[in-house]
């Protein structure tokens, strides 16, 4: 509608069946070319994904081919940036597993060879048992007999504690008392200190009660003060010492023996690993049960000679 100057009005209408056929018309016009296309775009979607997670596909397929003989690390080349910090989670993941698996292979390796030997001493002896027909010479042979079957003993006690610090479970704390702790670790081995008139004893014990993981330290202490008799000379003195300094628990065993040689400090943590011509018996066990608890509970062990002999150290955080 318009007003004229002269002041007459002039108006114009238009149908709304005509603009709605002009709307519907538009409309159809926009939808049919959508609807058409809709199929391709489609299509489109499905292989720009497809060749986006084709990299993808390929690692899953790499890794459901993997086994514990061909396990190898995920290739990170052609990987989406968004999933390369996974892939190098898994690749070190698989790192750890190849180590973990390495050592059982290893330490199975080592308990075979080592249970061997006494294995065939028992089997030599019990024959030699059996042949016995004077009871005096049955006697002495009993006497060898039983000597290598706790020598054999020891040894398979010691393997399964290595194969539990290594392979063991968390941390399972609990209340235990440090003097009840280091009189039962010298009660194991006061019969070889008294064998070898070894002057075994306490030399500071705290009298209190400690919350932490009572079998490992137990078993790091007995194998401290066995490890020290075992290879102290005859005559000798072990000082065991078991305290509480601060926020850490302290076992300290020392002896008059001769030491290490300090070349050999680290070599002696290993498995089965004995100083060239040691004669005292022993499976070179004790110290590398000591290192992998250490190893798993966050403990320290430290090897130092002092005075003519050997100062073992155990710290461990409570």
């Amino acid at each position: 509608m318009r007003t004229l100057r002269t002041g007459e009005r002039i108006a114009v209408a238009e149908r709304s069946t005509i603009r709605d056929e002009i709307a519907r018309d538009g409309a159809l016009r926009t939808l049919f070319p959508m609807l058409a296309l809709t199929p391709v775009l489609v299509a489109v979607v499905v292989v720009l994904v497809r060749r986006m997670l084709l990299p993808t596909r390929r690692l899953a397929s790499l890794v459901d081919r993997q086994n514990d003989a061909t396990l190898d690390m995920l290739p990170e080349q052609d990987i989406p940036k968004e999933l390369l910090p996974f892939v190098t989670s898994i690749n070190r993941l698989i790192g750890r597993l190849k180590d973990a698996m390495a050592l059982q292979r290893r330490f199975i390796a080592d308990a075979a060879h080592e249970l061997r030997s006494p294995l065939a001493a028992l089997s030599m002896q019990a024959e030699n048992l059996g042949a016995a027909t004077n009871p005096l010479a049955a006697r002495e042979r009993l006497v060898s007999f039983q000597t290598a079957l706790r020598r054999t003993r020891r040894l398979a006690e010691q393997l399964l504690a290595l194969a539990r610090s290594q392979h063991g479970s968390s941390m399972k704390p609990s209340t235990v008392s440090l003097r009840q702790l280091a009189t039962d670790a010298i009660a194991e081995s006061v019969e070889m200190a008294n064998g070898k008139r070894i002057d075994l004893g306490l030399q500071q014990v705290d009298d209190i009660e400690v919350v932490a993981d009572a079998p490992a330290l137990a078993v790091v202490l007995r194998n401290l003060v066995d490890n020290a008799v075992r290879y102290t000379p005859e005559g000798g003195k072990v000082d065991v010492s078991v305290r509480r300094t601060g926020r850490y628990l302290v076992l300290d065993v020392e002896d008059s023996g001769q030491g290490i040689p300090a070349e050999q400090l680290s070599r002696v943590l290993e498995p089965f690993y004995r100083i060239p011509g040691t004669a005292a018996a022993g499976s070179g066990l004790g110290l590398s049960i000591v290192t992998e608890i250490a190893r798993r509970s966050g403990g320290q062990l430290t090897l130092e000679n002092v005075g003519g002999g050997l100062h073992a150290r155990f710290r461990h955080l409570l």
